[in-house]
């Protein structure tokens, strides 16, 4: 005759005996409770905080502020154009440079990378972009650009930028998203036609005169 054994459940590997495998209907509430308390504690924070705003901010800048707080709480690299750093921020550095050097130290950004154009006319513009990470400055050469539709050309600097910064960091991150977006403005519409092997071409050999995308 066979013999009949009962087997005991498999425990996992790692498992510490004192730990429970999943977290009954007590526990999730508690946790709830703590992170949902924190939200409504720090909302409340800000609705306290209102009467002292008032007496330092115009009505116009709450706006500004709250942006700003909610932005630097999830972000570590930031794209910005001069502009921003005076209009959105309120930096009033010396110059762009130590804009972005302050932004880093007053709201912690890992890395702040501005775009900079120059309009000597309206066909054409000088592109060109920097950042500021661990303390130091990247920059990248100036191109003289031959403008066809300079729409969209923050939106693929940024593209550009995160493509280097994931692939190879910050250095080839202002070279790629400088050199993708010159070709971008030398095409018509916000789509970019331009190649990462064409943009990879340019930064090998950057031309700063009569800049134009060819196929």
């Amino acid at each position: 005759m066979s013999e009949l054994r009962t087997e005991e459940p498999l425990r996992e590997s790692g498992q510490d005996e004192g730990v429970p495998s999943r977290l009954g209907l007590g526990d999730l509430a508690r946790d709830a409770a703590i992170y949902g308390g924190t939200r409504v504690l720090l909302k409340s924070l800000a609705f306290l905080l209102v009467p002292l705003y008032a007496h330092f901010l115009a009505p116009a800048e709450f706006g500004r502020l709250e942006l700003v707080l909610a932005t630097v709480a999830f972000v570590d690299v930031l794209i910005a154009t001069e502009e921003d750093t005076q209009r959105v921020f309120g930096i009033q550095g010396a110059d762009y440079k130590e804009g972005a050097k302050e932004l880093a130290e007053r709201f912690g950004f890992k890395v702040v990378t501005v775009t900079l154009r120059g309009t000597p006319s309206v066909w054409r513009n000088a592109w060109s972009a920097f950042a500021y990470a661990e303390g130091r400055y990247i920059e990248d050469v100036t191109y003289q650009i031959e403008i066809v539709d300079r729409l969209g050309g923050g939106d693929n600097y940024s593209a550009g930028f995160i493509y280097g910064y994931i692939t190879e960091g910050v250095d080839k991150a202002v070279r790629m998203g400088n050199a993708f977006s010159a070709l971008k403005q030398t095409s018509w519409s916000d789509f970019n036609w331009t190649t990462r092997e064409e943009a990879e071409k340019l930064l090998q050999a950057p031309t700063t005169e009569n800049l134009r995308i060819t196929r």
